[in-house]
């Protein structure tokens, strides 16, 4: 991906709320189907990862990121705290 194109994302990002929060529940089926569906219609996606969901994970807050980005196959352009960005090309 390009620096700018990539910058410019991240520029967007920064004025949008979190569209979603993955709680106690996790990463379900249906949390992917609704990023999916939110995905193709708006292409940037902001997640918030609670604490109590972080806390109780044996994954690093990028790799669940990661096996978000796979699973709804789109790519992860920013993490910053318990917030991850991502983008559908």
């Amino acid at each position: 991906m390009e620096i700018e194109k990539l910058k410019s994302l991240k520029v967007q990002a920064k004025s949008i709320k979190a569209t979603f929060a993955v709680g106690k529940s996790g990463i379900t089926d249906s949390v992917i189907q609704q990023i999916v569906l939110y995905i193709k219609a708006n292409k940037l996606c902001k997640i918030k990862y609670s604490r109590a969901f972080l806390d109780s994970q044996q994954k690093t807050k990028k790799e669940l990121s990661q096996e978000i980005a796979e699973k709804t196959n789109t790519d992860l352009i920013d993490q910053v705290g318990n917030i991850a960005v991502f983008w559908k090309r």
